[in-house]
């Protein structure tokens, strides 16, 4: 296995189990009241927040595979009002987005911890950032998601008044 990979691997792992605490922190055993209401009309709710992290990482397990396996790919912009499955995941009970953050959680490390990959020599271009090595992905996947995650924190916070 490449070092880049490993330290990927592990960085992917400890921001999983990141994801884990932030879900018994801010989502478990909270109202849905709370958790569904806009503090803001402009902003989304807090579950909607959480969806967007739900699905981002259901279609980044299928981008980063994609990455490994393709010769460059290119992605369009993700645009979630735009995406039914984004709007269908909204109806889903708790346990069932964990579960399938879980399992694209499981499909990513997988595809990252192939031995015969190295990330820096992957690469994808994206309509709005141009191209990315696969570890600029994964970075780019984490950081994006804990950007929602801070909404989700904040939603919570701020509806908890």
């Amino acid at each position: 296995m490449f070092d880049t990979n490993k330290l990927l691997v592990t960085d992917l792992h400890n921001f999983f189990s990141l994801q884990a605490t932030f879900i018994d922190s801010f989502l478990r055993g909270k109202p849905d009241e709370l958790l569904k209401k806009r503090y803001s009309n402009e902003k989304w709710s807090a579950w909607e927040q959480f969806c967007h992290i739900v699905r981002y990482q259901e279609m980044f397990a299928l981008r980063i595979a994609d990455i490994f396996q393709d010769k460059n790919p290119f992605f369009e912009a993700y645009q979630p009002d735009s995406d039914a499955s984004f709007i269908q995941i909204q109806n889903k009970r708790l346990q069932e987005l964990i579960d399938g953050l879980q399992m694209s959680a499981e499909s990513i490390l997988s595809v990252v911890s192939e031995k015969d990959s190295d990330p820096e020599s992957r690469q994808a271009s994206h309509a709005k950032f141009g191209t990315l090595n696969a570890k600029e992905w994964v970075q780019f996947f984490m950081l994006h998601a804990l950007h929602h995650w801070y909404d989700v924190q904040k939603q919570v916070l701020l509806n908890r008044k």
